[in-house]
């Protein structure tokens, strides 16, 4: 695959704060690869989702955001996801932390 590799790193730079920001002391990173799609999973052990958010795809809102943030980061990375035909989304983990889950077809250029 092909990719720009400034989005790529706004994209991790993006997780890794927000990682940050939540408490988060452990960070994974899960890459799976099939012959039609990339999917890229960043599970994280920190505080989760707000349990004022009830729809958790509302954190890609243009200027959502529970902390002193701008509220754009995630929603500039769902729109670079988009831009490559991909989809990103977001859950909280079933002990503690978040989850986002980013796919893409495997002919796309990233």
């Amino acid at each position: 695959m092909n990719f720009k590799p400034m989005e790529i790193t706004i994209i991790l730079e993006n997780k890794i704060n927000n990682a940050r920001k939540a408490k988060s002391s452990i960070l994974n990173i899960l890459f799976q690869i099939n012959k039609d799609n990339l999917k890229i999973i960043f599970k994280d052990d920190g505080v989760g989702l707000n349990t004022n958010i009830k729809n958790a795809s509302d954190v890609f809102q243009k200027g959502f955001t529970t902390t002193k943030g701008s509220g754009l980061g995630l929603h500039h990375i769902r729109e670079i996801i988009n831009s490559m035909n991909g989809n990103v989304s977001l859950s909280n983990n079933k002990k503690k932390g978040v989850s986002v889950t980013w796919e893409v077809k495997n002919d796309t250029n990233l």
